[in-house]
């Protein structure tokens, strides 16, 4: 329950800060993830789009978007996210290769292939 408690007043100071900034795309990313965790699947989606709309250039927010979506389940859209941030400049291997966001990826050959660039 503590967790729970903790993850709610994350998201109430994130919802705050967005309120304020609305077009912050980091933390509608965090929002995102936090909305994830907490089960509002359909709100953290929002939020990871909006992100996108914010800044959808950015190698660090689709990194992060992409993290959202695997989480949520869409694979062939996360690897997509991730290749545009890789495209993009992302070049963080290495978390990559310890995000547990993506462990529900890492057997797609897409994923496979995309890692193999390095």
């Amino acid at each position: 329950e503590r967790i729970n408690e903790v993850r709610r007043k994350a998201l109430s100071r994130t919802e705050q800060h967005v309120q304020m900034n609305p077009d912050d795309s980091r933390a509608l990313c965090l929002g995102a993830a936090q909305l994830l965790r907490m089960d509002r699947r359909d709100e953290a989606m929002e939020w990871a789009r909006r992100a996108m709309e914010s800044d959808p250039e950015e190698p660090m927010i689709l990194y992060n978007v992409a993290c959202v979506v695997a989480v949520s389940g869409q694979s062939e859209e996360a690897i997509g996210y991730l290749e545009k941030a890789i495209n993009a400049g992302f070049g963080h291997w290495a978390w990559i290769d310890h995000d547990t966001d993506f462990d529900s990826v890492r057997d797609n050959p897409r994923f496979q292939a995309l890692m193999a660039r390095r």
